[in-house]
């Protein structure tokens, strides 16, 4: 643990008073708690504990009251409860939730986005083909639409409008009717979609945030959820989203904001840092040797300047492969590697007092540090102690030379982040959907198998055992008990 030597032990954010509103009442009961942000999460989250000795708040507060947790200047976390587990035996209530963002992932949908219109006249397959419409409102020079009837579809592109009237497209590979019922079909802004499906299914929040996009899309959503068909139209646009501390939906290009917060070690109550150095997993010389040709062997060498002047170290790989013909695919085959390993993010942890206002996707600058270099780091993940007032940061380098970088990183965390899913939350968000659900359990035993007819004693199918609607082949069951699971929505 580090403190610098003037070290400010009545450091003013810290002594900020935090305050903790459930359900639109102060409570004062809390013990612990902690609010994490991160990257590869969906929502930000909390976790909180209340004093319950007398028993008297079992039955308090119920699943989606509001929790909002600020100090005097700041408002930290504003969501809801999504769980409530009184734990009698030691005397206390724990409580866990999600912002409002997690109200889009308990929402599977159906839903068909693309402005489309009916063709008044038939249309014959060629060149500059004109289709008669009665509104052209949507539909603009150079979008991507696509043509369809009842028995054909291919998409075109649109060489010219005429206001009320017509639309004429660049090339059509085939006929089509109005008898088939021929339309015609462009995609809605993404910006668009993501603000009806916020008004939606996240109709706590505004969404004046919503900053309007250029891509267009095309899309039928079924059996997704609101966030992932949101996520899927940012990731395409490069946008994020979410909702600050006001409750505000946002919908903006993804860029790392500089928070202007600086975290200097000799300055700033800095209590445990850790900073793995990443010089050995660089590369930024490639050797290439390829085949032998009339005598002379194909080689080149292939250097990343910037890199070695970046990082400080010069690290060589060898490559030799016979396969390579030319100069060219040896310089081809050296670059690749050196875009895959030429650059690399250095990431970290820090835990300090404070810095309330600072979030996950924000820039902090990082001063003083004995094993990294001054600059700005982006803040992948904050775990905040309630009590303590101590953030727990995770960090990556950053460099404009590594933005691509670091957004693999992101996709990798939230990969994780989904994997991880409780499977019982996900059972309670499914039940949103279903309403109720019914588990019939039961033992069977197998006393003899006849493979040819695969008969099985004490089971309602002659071929299959197993938990829900597919199991173990009867092939594959020897004699024995077996536990069987029946699922019934």
């Amino acid at each position: 643990m580090y403190f610098p030597a003037n070290f400010p032990w009545t450091f003013g954010t810290v002594e900020e008073k935090e305050s903790i509103t459930l359900a639109g009442a102060i409570t004062t009961r809390w013990s612990t708690g902690e609010i994490i942000d991160t990257l590869g999460g969906a929502a930000k989250t909390f976790t909180l504990q209340l004093e319950n000795t007398d028993d008297t708040l079992s039955d308090t507060y119920e699943t989606y009251d509001t929790v909002k947790i600020q100090t005097d200047e700041n408002v930290l976390f504003n969501g809801r409860m999504e769980s409530i587990d009184p734990q009698e035996s030691d005397g206390i209530v724990e409580i866990e939730g999600a912002d409002f963002i997690g109200d889009l992932q308990g929402e599977y949908i159906i839903e068909a986005y693309g402005i489309q219109q009916t063709i008044e006249s038939d249309v014959t397959a060629g060149s500059s083909v004109v289709l008669s419409v009665a509104d052209t409102t949507g539909f603009e020079v150079d979008d991507g639409v696509k043509v369809s009837d009842d028995n054909n579809d291919e998409t075109a592109t649109i060489m010219a409008v005429v206001l009320n009237t017509s639309i004429t497209v660049d090339v059509l590979s085939n006929s089509y009717s109005v008898a088939d019922n021929a339309i015609i079909t462009v995609g809605e802004l993404g910006s668009d979609i993501v603000d009806d499906l916020a008004e939606k299914y996240c109709p706590n929040v505004t969404r004046t945030g919503i900053q309007v996009s250029t891509l267009k899309f095309i899309k039928l959503y079924k059996g997704i959820t609101a966030y992932d068909a949101i996520q899927e139209i940012a990731d395409s646009e490069g946008y994020i989203f979410g909702h600050d501390e006001t409750l505000d939906f946002y919908y903006r290009p993804r860029q790392y904001a500089d928070s202007e917060l600086i975290i200097d070690l000799d300055e700033d109550p800095v209590i445990e840092y850790s900073f793995p150095k990443p010089g050995y997993d660089i590369v930024n010389r490639v050797d290439v040797y390829g085949a032998t040709i009339n005598g002379v062997q194909v080689s080149i060498r292939v250097e990343d300047l910037e890199s070695q002047e970046y990082y400080g170290v010069v690290r060589q790989d060898t490559i030799i492969d016979t396969t390579i013909l030319s100069e060219t695919a040896a310089y081809n085959e050296a670059l690749s590697t050196l875009d895959e390993k030429a650059w690399v993010v250095q990431s970290g942890d820090i835990s300090v007092l404070g810095y309330e206002t600072l979030k996950s996707g924000q820039l902090v600058t990082l001063q003083n540090f004995e094993s990294i270099a001054d600059g700005q780091f982006l803040v992948t993940e904050i775990r905040r102690d309630i009590v303590t007032g101590i953030a727990y940061l995770t960090l990556a380098q950053y460099a404009k030379k590594l933005e691509d970088y670091l957004l693999s990183v992101i996709l990798a965390m939230r990969v994780s982040e989904a994997d991880s899913i409780d499977e019982n939350a996900l059972q309670s968000k499914f039940l949103n959907f279903y309403e109720t659900e019914q588990h019939s359990d039961s033992i069977i035993e197998i006393i003899a198998v006849n493979i040819n007819d695969g008969y099985i004693a004490g089971h309602p199918s002659n071929s299959f055992c197993g938990r829900g609607y597919s199991g173990v082949g009867s092939t594959q069951l020897k004699t024995g008990r077996y536990y069987t699971e029946t699922v019934i929505l």
